[in-house]
């Protein structure tokens, strides 16, 4: 799931620079645009859920830290 979340974030910043770029071409791209924004709410509500299992107990703790939250805190565990 976070290889995914990465790999959507990319697409929408790419595209959403194409769409400042070449603004003529806007309105073609922000269906795309849309489309990216709400896989990454759903991909993200999916983290969430995966976060309250027990096994990712110290993800709820890292989240305690300011500017962590459960993207960058199951990111560091997923790698412990």
């Amino acid at each position: 799931l976070l290889l995914a979340r990465k790999g959507l974030s990319q697409s929408l910043c790419e595209l959403q620079a194409r769409a400042r770029e070449l603004p003529f071409a806007a309105g073609a791209l922000s269906p795309a645009v849309a489309a990216l924004q709400e896989q990454l709410k759903v991909v993200d509500r999916h983290i969430a859920t995966l976060t309250k299992t027990p096994e990712m107990q110290a993800v709820k703790e890292l989240q305690k830290v300011p500017g962590i939250g459960p993207v960058v805190a199951t990111t560091l565990v997923s790698r412990l």
